[in-house]
């Protein structure tokens, strides 16, 4: 199956915790996702800590708003078929994905 399904994730890098779990809830989907997560890049240095347990993240470091940072990723990864934001305090219910 083909990643289809884009999962944005903007975050300000304050709450690693709970952007942790948020990512389990997403990877637990057992659905095929791409996931980026857009935070300030004066945090690229704590978000760089996310590749070691997440490689298959992609990291986004950007001096936006929240909503210039989902329309940012949006634009760049416009060849999803499906797209999803969720906050970094946010986690998704079982098999809402599929």
């Amino acid at each position: 199956m083909n990643k289809q399904v884009l999962v944005v994730i903007p975050t300000l890098g304050e709450r690693l915790e709970m952007l942790v779990n948020c990512l389990e809830s997403v990877f637990s989907q057992n659905y095929p996702v791409k996931v980026v997560v857009i935070f300030p890049e004066k945090k690229s240095k704590t978000m760089a800590s996310l590749k070691i347990n997440y490689p298959e993240v992609t990291l986004e470091p950007r001096n936006l708003n929240m909503i210039d940072s989902v329309n940012f990723v949006l634009q760049n990864y416009s060849y999803y078929k499906y797209f999803t934001w969720i906050s970094d305090d946010d986690l998704l219910a079982n098999d809402s994905l599929s």
